[in-house]
């Protein structure tokens, strides 16, 4: 074993195996995987981000009476879950001086919700889509 050990030593010195040549092109290679692979990661991981940035990671259940608004809200406070609320149709309607033929349908929501929606909204309040306050009154906020 010694003999083939030395035979080796002697064979990378004298270059005779091109051992340099061939640990470059390994190395090289090797890199482009490396890179490959965190290019990818990087990719990914973006990716991840836009689709829950999208709003697509929210899961949504509908049971008309049977869903406890406490219970959803305390969902917020499951590992992994950032946001948690519940929102109530109240079967009536917001009539508009601007648009009285088109009513807007009032919902009840838990304090929750607003993260959910992600408006900040610490006090009790009404949230109102953009498009209803830029077509109706208001197009500075």
């Amino acid at each position: 074993m010694a003999s083939l050990f030395r035979e080796a030593v002697r064979d990378v010195l004298t270059g005779a195996g091109r051992t340099i040549l061939f640990a470059m092109l390994a190395a090289a290679a090797l890199g482009g995987i490396v890179v490959t692979d965190a290019l990818t990661t990087v990719r990914i991981i973006d990716e991840a981000h836009k689709y829950k940035s999208s709003g697509a990671a929210v899961l949504t259940i509908a049971s008309t009476g049977h869903v406890n608004g406490e219970a959803c809200e305390a969902l917020d406070d499951v590992p992994g879950i950032e946001a948690a609320g519940a929102l109530r149709n109240t079967n009536t309607t917001l009539a508009l001086t601007l648009l009285p033929s088109a009513p807007l349908p009032l919902f009840e929501s838990t304090h929750g919700l607003s993260a959910v929606l992600g408006t900040n909204a610490n006090n009790a309040g009404v949230l109102v889509p953009d498009a209803v306050l830029k077509g109706v009154c208001c197009t500075d906020r």
